[in-house]
Parts: structure tokens; C-alpha cells; sequence
């Protein structure tokens, strides 16, 4: 799941400028509301920061959170 959730934000705001619409915060509710215990929120850190795509993980992570409460 941590690297489906890295590739939704990365995809929405890296490759589509967030053009997207709401579509990528609700797969990031689904994907927390289904597997949400089992991700490993520490490995999303370090391999978004490896990656070097924190920053847009990290944008869309705060959208879900502000905006759907994912």
C-alpha cells in the first residue's frame, strides 16, 4: 500500500499538475479506509524522500486530510 499511495500522489500533482480533479484524494480515502492499518507510514516517508517526491506526497496527503479527511 506505501507504494500505491506514493504513486497516486505523484501521478496526480508530478505528471497531471493536480488537473485531476478530486479523483486522486478519494483513491487516497479508499486506500487509507481499506489499508490504513497496514501502512507503514514511515516507509512512505523514506522512500518518497529517497524518490525525491516528499513534497508532492506531502501536498496531497494534506489535501486528503484538509478536504476528505482521509
Amino acid at each position: 500500500p506505501e507504494d500505491a499511495l506514493i504513486h497516486v500522489c505523484t501521478h496526480a500533482v508530478d505528471h497531471h499538475r493536480l488537473a485531476t480533479g478530486l479523483r486522486p484524494l478519494v483513491d487516497i480515502q479508499a486506500l487509507v479506509a481499506r489499508r490504513g492499518v497496514d501502512i507503514d507510514w514511515s516507509a512512505v516517508v523514506r522512500r518518497a524522500t529517497a524518490w525525491k517526491c516528499a513534497r508532492s506526497v506531502a501536498l496531497l496527503l494534506s489535501l486528503g486530510k484538509r478536504h476528505l479527511g482521509a
